[in-house]
C-alpha cells in the first residue's frame, strides 16, 4: 500500500524534527518492520491477543548497542496481549530473540476516529466500531484495513532512551456470516452482535525508533498524536487522489 510507504517517510521526519535532539552515537534508531507471516493477532471489544511469535521483516534497519548492532531479519520477537484494564505503561510490550538487552515499552494506543458511523462509507473513509475504540477501520477496494497507532519508549543496555511510533495494520477480506467485500459497517454489526467475539486475522507493524531525551508523558503524548493525525489525513488524501 503506498500511502503506508508515505505515512512512515514522514513520519521519521515529523518525530526528528518535534524532538530536535538526536546525537551521533544513538541508542536503539532506525525502522523496525514485522512481517504478515504465520504471526496473528485476535481482536475483540475489550482484548488484543497475540497469537505467537512475530518475524522481523526485510525492510528493518534498526540499530542499538551505540550503535554496534542490527536487529536480524527473519529473527522472532514476542508482544504483550493487552485489555481495557491493562495498566500502562506496559515494559517489554515488544521483545526480541535475537536482541535480548532490546525492548520496547508501550506508552499508549490509538487514538481512533471521533466517527462512529461506520453506515454507507466511501473508499478510504474510515471510522471506529465505538466511542473510545483505538483502532480505525478503513474502506478499501479488498476490504476493511484496520490500523492500530502505537507509541512508547525502547531501551537497550545503554543509558540512551529512544522514543517510538508506528501501527499495527491488517486487512479483513473474510468474516464468518458476511458476504462480499467486508466493510467497516460489518465489523461493526459483527461486535454489536457478538460482544464477546474474536477477530484473528495476520498482522503487519511499521515502527520508527529515534533517540531523545524524553519529554514529560503529556508532552511526548501530544506530539505523537498531533503527528499521527497529520499523518493520516495525509495517507488518506493521497489515497483518494491515486
Amino acid at each position: 500500500m503506498q500511502n503506508k510507504s508515505t505515512f512512515f517517510s514522514v513520519a521519521a521526519v515529523l518525530i526528528c524534527c518535534s524532538f530536535l535532539i538526536m546525537p551521533a552515537s544513538a541508542s536503539v534508531m532506525g525502522t523496525l518492520a514485522i512481517g504478515s507471516g504465520p504471526n496473528t493477532v485476535s481482536v475483540g471489544v475489550t482484548s488484543i491477543t497475540w497469537n505467537g511469535q512475530f518475524q522481523v521483516s526485510g525492510t528493518t534497519d534498526l540499530t542499538y548497542d551505540d550503535p554496534s548492532q542490527s536487529l536480524p531479519i527473519g529473527s522472532d520477537g514476542n508482544l504483550v496481549n493487552l485489555t481495557t484494564s491493562t495498566p500502562l505503561p506496559v515494559n517489554d510490550f515488544m521483545t526480541f530473540t535475537a536482541a535480548p538487552d532490546l525492548a520496547f515499552d508501550l506508552m499508549g494506543i490509538g487514538p481512533g476516529s471521533s466517527n462512529t458511523t461506520c453506515t454507507g462509507l466511501a473508499l478510504f473513509a474510515s471510522c471506529s466500531v465505538f466511542a473510545g475504540s483505538p483502532f480505525v477501520l478503513t474502506q478499501e477496494s479488498t476490504g476493511t484495513e484496520i490500523d492500530l497507532a502505537a507509541f512508547g519508549t525502547a531501551t537497550d543496555n545503554t543509558s540512551d532512551v529512544s522514543a517510538w511510533f508506528g501501527q499495527f495494520s491488517t486487512t479483513i477480506t473474510s468474516l464468518k456470516g458476511f458476504n462480499g467485500v467486508i466493510t467497516p459497517a460489518d465489523i461493526q454489526s459483527f461486535f454489536q452482535s457478538n460482544p464477546t467475539g474474536l477477530i484473528t486475522s495476520p498482522y503487519s507493524g511499521t515502527f520508527i525508533a529515534t533517540f531523545t531525551a524524553i519529554p514529560e508523558p503529556s508532552s511526548l503524548l501530544m506530539s505523537l498524536i498531533g503527528g499521527s493525525l497529520i499523518l493520516f489525513a495525509m495517507s488518506r488524501r493521497q489515497s483518494k487522489n491515486r
